[in-house]
């Protein structure tokens, strides 16, 4: 082999090293701008997302602030404190008790984001004294008839929310809905936003909650991602709330009839119930 060919193949050498390490240099430069880019844009969507989600519960603090303020449910709690009728308007506490749950079943007409509506007082194990729901034939909107009102001292969100300050509000972890004590068999995420309620000297009367359906907050994180991408939402002890695979969401597989509360029995592992459920 003459030296000109060795130098023509040495130079050809020589070039395409010089052409692939050129290249693998660019490649990576632009892999990571790329990289870069997708990160911030993820990034940016997740807090969107989170934004979103953040509204749903901010907006229902607002509501109940502005109800636990409401002039019917102030003269509601005189007329308690007065043994039936308030002695500002000479109005019964019925007649008020009326008045609200007309205004807060409007109120649940307006606002398809929430689904109950209450007013839960101290007295009598803490009975609910106004409910309106979406339980209804069809789901339509209700004012619960008071042979219906239940109890609900011993529910985590009445205990922790009668002993706030005024002023304070309780927001509970995400738990699925219930219908006549069971688990409804369309899963319906919810978080309850409620108010501790004080008379004029100071004494608890009870707690104003709403409760928020969250599911269409959580349709709307589905119907954000683009094309090509895949997204998932959790809560702080990894329970998926939103996930591809819809029958994953909200601790997986259910036996929805199982009369299991948090932290009351132990049900089967074919029938166990890893997300806590409430009304």
């Amino acid at each position: 082999m003459t030296l000109t060919t060795r130098l023509a193949i040495a130079m050809i050498l020589l070039v395409a090293i010089a052409v692939s390490a050129v290249g693998w240099l660019s490649y990576r430069s632009l892999e990571q701008a790329l990289l870069m880019r997708a990160r911030d844009r993820i990034e940016t969507h997740s807090r969107q997302v989170a934004t979103d989600l953040e509204y749903y519960a901010a907006g229902a603090t607002g509501d109940v602030a502005g109800f636990r303020s409401a002039v019917a449910l102030n003269g509601l709690v005189r007329a308690h404190q007065a043994g039936g009728v308030d002695p500002v308007d000479g109005v019964s506490g019925k007649t008020w008790r009326d008045r609200i749950a007309r205004r807060l079943a409007a109120e649940l007409e307006a606002e398809p984001s929430y689904a109950m509506f209450r007013i839960i007082g101290l007295d009598d194990d803490g009975r609910e004294v106004v409910r309106v729901d979406r339980m209804g034939p069809n789901d339509t909107v209700r004012i619960v008839p008071e042979a219906e009102l239940q109890k609900r001292s011993n529910r985590n969100y009445f205990r922790e929310t009668i002993g706030l300050s005024p002023g304070q509000i309780y927001v509970s972890p995400l738990e699925l809905g219930r219908r006549n004590g069971l688990i409804e068999e369309a899963h319906r995420p919810t978080l309850r936003v409620a108010s501790p309620i004080f008379a004029d000297d100071g004494k608890p009367f009870g707690i104003f909650m709403i409760n928020v359906d969250m599911r269409r907050a959580f349709d709307r994180v589905r119907s954000s991602v683009w094309p090509g991408e895949t997204i998932y939402v959790v809560n702080r002890q990894g329970d998926y709330l939103v996930h591809p695979d819809r029958s994953r969401e909200f601790g997986g597989p259910v036996s929805l009839n199982q009369e299991v509360d948090r932290g009351v029995g132990t049900p089967r592992d074919s029938e166990r119930i890893p997300w806590p459920a409430g009304r």
